[in-house]
């Protein structure tokens, strides 16, 4: 309880100065040139984008190579994680003992719904790529959806749960 009055107290500091500053901002009026051109351009634009979504179209047409970029720290990002987290030999041992002496498991019906929800999460995670040039997704918010389903079949069928 001590440490929630002091987060409730700034949270009512920042919306009432929220409230009382808000109205007295100057409002934009004038659009910059770089997002003038992306208005003019990216929904169905005259020489450049073909995309019959605005979201889609920036994301490929003009930034391509920073999407490349970014799936590339994602991947190092993993890469790093797997360096770390990764078993010694004695480790490996030790790990391969306890697994031999356990039994246990999940029930049959947990496994049964894993079974049902990975197809569930397979085919929306499908539906959100494939529909990714007609509706805000794509590519990334599929696959985001879709490594969800190994994990769930790690955590359901795995030796040490």
């Amino acid at each position: 309880m001590k440490k929630l009055i002091p987060l409730v107290i700034i949270l009512v500091a920042i919306l009432g100065l929220a409230y009382y500053i808000a109205p007295k901002l100057p409002q934009q009026t004038d659009v910059r040139p770089l997002g003038e051109f992306y208005l003019q351009n990216s929904y169905f634009g005259d020489y450049s984008a073909k995309s019959p979504e605005v979201v889609t179209s920036i994301l490929w047409d003009y930034r391509g190579v920073d999407t490349l970029f970014e799936t590339a720290v994602f991947f190092l990002a993993i890469i790093g994680s797997l360096t770390l987290f990764r078993l010694n030999k004695r480790q490996e041992k030790a790990a391969k003992q306890k697994t031999e002496e356990f039994t246990g498991g999940l029930t049959i019906v947990v496994k049964s719904v894993t079974k049902i929800i990975v197809v569930m999460i397979l085919a929306v995670s499908a539906s959100i790529a494939l529909h990714g040039h007609l509706t805000p997704g794509g590519g990334f918010q599929g696959g985001s959806a879709l490594a969800v389903a190994p994990l769930l079949i790690i955590a359901a069928y795995s030796k040490y749960t």
